[in-house]
């Protein structure tokens, strides 16, 4: 029967005050076979959106993020947590000790959300499948509430997706997918558009929906943008969204919204929205950018990245050399007023960065920076000149972060590269889908008490699996170019368990 209440099965009609469904009867309802009966809703948010132009103060406990301390091998504290026997873990002044309470985020349920871009009737989207395992996943589409199971494996590696799932304006939609696997995987999401006239990409590494939290800074570059964008997913019903908004660093506006259960909000704006302070009651998955977006040179592209939680921020970065770009800003943001290191190959400046604010740097070569606090860092590598390939925006992992083994998947179509970064002493001794690696010599830095190395190679599209021989932990980075285009994220990453 026709009704109005919580979305449950198939939505005949939908406008922005109310829901007209079909619903099946019972209480307590569950997944089935079909399409009328998906998912689990609980009733309409009765919470009203705040005011858009009063700006309350954040709590203090906002900001505030206690380190998790454990002792080194050296004797020395180390802020990651723990007390554990390994001897993989690198503390904050670069001395290795121990690495305890973080674990690979390999997951097995996500949600993926894509951002408007400047063309969607060109616009596609894909997922990108990082195992060597078979199994089978369910695909789960907002708009049309319909669950479809599907077989996947290192051959069948890639899904697609109808254009429902992706943003085409600002404001409270159904537009994204929940994917749903039978084994751990790494998971990356890809928007593209290839025809004669335009030809574009840009992707991400998804976050599991166990690590996805309710406190998030945004990042982005705004160079020669249309629009600045922010989109926002829930996951549980009744979820209040708080958007402390920023614009070139002053303060904006405030914002909230109620969502429901799979619910996703966009919000858009011509100017730069770094440093805008996300909270949440409930977790949420948020991924920022731009519908479009040239750095230096290139054409346009669109930007996209899934954010990390403020909680799986590190204090000490390798910035990895990426193939082919000769230079690239690297913004380092902070949740709090924090003193940043950064050497060079032949100088060490020291950086202040004000509370939810960030710092810009030229990089061109190799660097290595610790913070006094949790720092997120992102890598804007700049389009090139000859149109060979265009800016993006990726996560650079903390050394804390990284591990000893990835699974990972590279998209078609591109000139593809892999970036590592590894303690210099390692360089030699990586496994690459069963064989024996060979590269040319990195570029090295010296950092602390320790030595880093990063060096790029260039990789074919498909599933892959890289280790080392040593069992050593690496960052490993994975980004391509075409003709007026160009794409990048991190292939994987450690995130901490012990966040409360």
């Amino acid at each position: 029967m026709s009704i109005r209440g919580p979305i449950i099965g198939r939505r005949d009609l939908e406008t922005s005050y109310k829901r007209y469904i079909l619903k099946r009867s019972g209480q307590n309802l569950r997944c089935c076979q079909g399409h009328l009966c998906n998912k689990d809703y609980s009733s309409l948010p009765t919470q009203k959106p705040g005011s858009q132009n009063s700006y309350p103060t954040p709590t203090s406990n906002i900001y505030t993020q206690s380190p998790h301390i454990s002792i080194c091998q050296s004797g020395k504290q180390c802020y990651n947590g723990g007390n554990c026997q390994s001897s993989n873990c690198i503390c904050p002044d670069g001395v290795f000790g121990d690495h305890c309470e973080y674990t690979d985020i390999r997951g097995t349920s996500f949600l993926l959300v894509f951002p408007q871009t400047q063309y969607p009737d060109c616009q596609s989207q894909q997922a990108l499948i990082g195992t060597r395992q078979n199994g089978i996943f369910h695909k789960f589409s907002f708009s049309s509430h319909y669950n479809t199971s599907i077989q996947y494996s290192p051959k069948l590696y890639t899904t697609h997706f109808n254009k429902s799932v992706a943003m085409t304006s600002d404001g409270t939609f159904l537009h994204g997918v929940e994917l749903s696997f039978s084994s751990k995987v790494s998971l990356y999401a890809l928007t593209y558009c290839n025809k004669s006239t335009e030809k574009y990409s840009e992707g991400y590494m998804a976050i599991p929906t166990n690590f996805l939290s309710t406190k998030y800074i945004i990042p982005m570059y705004t160079a020669n943008s249309q629009y600045a964008l922010i989109v926002v997913a829930a996951f549980k019903p009744n979820t209040i969204v708080n958007i402390y908004q920023k614009r070139n660093k002053a303060k904006y506006t405030f914002k909230n919204v109620v969502l429901s259960a799979y619910e996703t909000y966009q919000i858009s704006n011509s100017y730069d929205l770094s440093g805008t302070l996300i909270t949440s009651t409930e977790p949420i998955a948020v991924v920022s950018g731009h519908v479009d977006n040239y750095i230096a040179a290139g054409g346009y592209n669109p930007f996209m990245e899934m954010v990390l939680p403020s909680d799986q921020w590190d204090r000490v970065y390798v910035i990895p050399h990426i193939a082919r770009r000769p230079s690239k800003i690297v913004r380092i943001y902070s949740n709090q007023p924090t003193n940043v290191t950064v050497h060079y190959q032949y100088k060490i400046e020291l950086k202040s960065i004000p509370e939810r604010s960030f710092l810009d740097f030229d990089h061109g070569v190799i660097s290595y920076f610790n913070a006094s606090n949790d720092v997120m860092v992102m890598v804007f590598p700049k389009g090139l000149a000859d149109y060979s390939g265009d800016s993006y925006m990726m996560t650079v992992p903390g050394i804390n972060q990284y591990l000893s083994a990835y699974e990972f998947a590279v998209p078609s179509e591109f000139t593809n590269f892999i970036s590592i970064t590894v303690s210099s002493n390692a360089l030699d001794g990586f496994i690459l889908d069963g064989n024996p690696m060979h590269h040319e010599n990195g570029s090295h830095i010296f950092g602390g008490p320790n030595h880093y190395s990063t060096f790029t190679m260039p990789i074919h599209s498909g599933v892959h699996q890289i280790s080392h021989t040593a069992n050593v932990r690496f960052g490993l980075w994975v980004y391509g170019d075409g003709p007026k285009d160009g794409y990048g994220y991190p292939a994987g990453m450690a995130f901490r368990t012990n966040t409360k």
